[in-house]
Formats: C-alpha cells, structure tokens, sequence
C-alpha cells in the first residue's frame, strides 16, 4: 500500500475511534506529523468520506459518511490482499544455507559435549566444560604416547 493510501487509512480510522473529539483538537491526534496528514485530510474532506457534525454537547465532531466507512473496508482488505501476497513470497523462498560452518560447529560440540566421557572426576564438584574437554584429552593423550 503506498503511502497516500497509508495516510487516508490513517485519517479515516482516526475519524471513526475519536467521535468525541471536536473538530478545532482533532489535528492534536496526529501530533507533530500534521503536516503531513493536512493536505490528504482535506482532500479525504473535499471527497466526502466525512462531514462535520454536532454532537449532544453542541461540539462539532467529524462523522464518516457511508463513503468513507466503504473506503476503510475496501483500504483494509487491500493491504490484507498485500500482505497474503508477502506471505507467499516469504514461503517459497528457499531458506539460506550455511556453508561448512554448521558441521564445524557440530565437531566443536561433539568435543566440548562428548557422550561418552572415558574419564573420571577424582572430586564430585561439576566440572565446566572447559575442564571436562581438557581431562578428556589428557586421558586421549596419555593412552598413546606422541610420536615427535
């Protein structure tokens, strides 16, 4: 949806939640980026997707007319037809491969978390990997000498 449209959505959903705001604040539920609503606020006006009204505490309100709450409908169900479309782009795209990292990192972790330790600890304080992966390799290395 660009951004015109993203603007008008805007505007005429703010119209239909804040029915009790009068007319002379309404700008105040935009903020500091009125400016940039103004000039499609009153072109929405000029359309007719909202008049000015009065309310019970004679303030005058803005009111959808059945112009306007066919434009949110049809605003809605165009950025939900948008948005299916990204889903699908999403899914049949082809996840991202990792090149040899994923079987380098599975060898590190056999060795820092191995199944079988062939070893054991002379204390029954738990030991960190660290020291779990150094006593394993000792016992490896003092099982066959290094040949230099």
């Amino acid at each position: 949806m660009d951004n015109p449209k993203t603007l008008e959505l805007d505007i005429l959903i703010s119209i239909n939640q804040n029915k009790t705001i009068p007319t002379i604040h309404f700008h105040r539920l935009f903020e500091h980026k009125w400016k940039i609503y103004s000039s499609r606020f009153n072109e929405l006006e000029n359309k007719g997707l909202f008049t000015i009204v009065t309310n019970n505490f004679e303030n005058k309100i803005y009111e959808l007319t059945t112009t306007g709450k066919t434009r949110i409908t049809e605003l809605l169900n165009e950025r939900e037809s948008e948005i299916t479309q990204r889903l699908a782009l999403l899914k049949q795209q082809k996840p991202v491969t990792a090149s040899g990292w994923e079987s380098l990192i599975a060898t590190v972790n056999s060795f820092i978390h191995p199944s079988n330790y062939s070893f054991k600890s002379n204390h029954s304080v738990p030991q960190s990997d660290y020291e779990r992966l150094k006593a394993w390799m000792t016992s490896l290395l003092a099982k066959e000498p290094i040949k230099a």
